[in-house]
């Protein structure tokens, strides 16, 4: 996806998690498709957090900044496994 690679699909994927987070109102698809409001946000967030993280990471390893790129690199993994494998949407629409 090349709006990923760049960045461009970060802010609007965190930026809806954290709005559905803080109406607590999401559109019917997320609705059916997680348990609970606060897990599509919670989903959305950490995987458009991840990403950030991520080109952060290779940008400062662009920058010869390795320890800081490996820092980046766990958070973002930290943040992506955890977005995924416990806010992840339920097969067939319910839990």
């Amino acid at each position: 996806m090349a709006c990923a690679a760049r960045g461009a699909c970060t802010a609007p994927l965190t930026i809806y998690g954290a709005v559905i987070l803080l109406t607590g109102r999401a559109t019917r698809g997320d609705q059916r498709a997680f348990r609970r409001v606060q897990d599509a946000g919670l989903y959305y967030l950490g995987n458009g957090l991840a990403i950030t993280l991520l080109m952060a990471g290779v940008l400062l390893d662009t920058h010869h900044q390795p320890v800081l790129a490996i820092v980046a690199l766990v958070g973002a993994l930290t943040l992506g496994s955890l977005a995924i494998i416990r806010y992840r949407p339920a097969k067939g629409g319910q839990r």
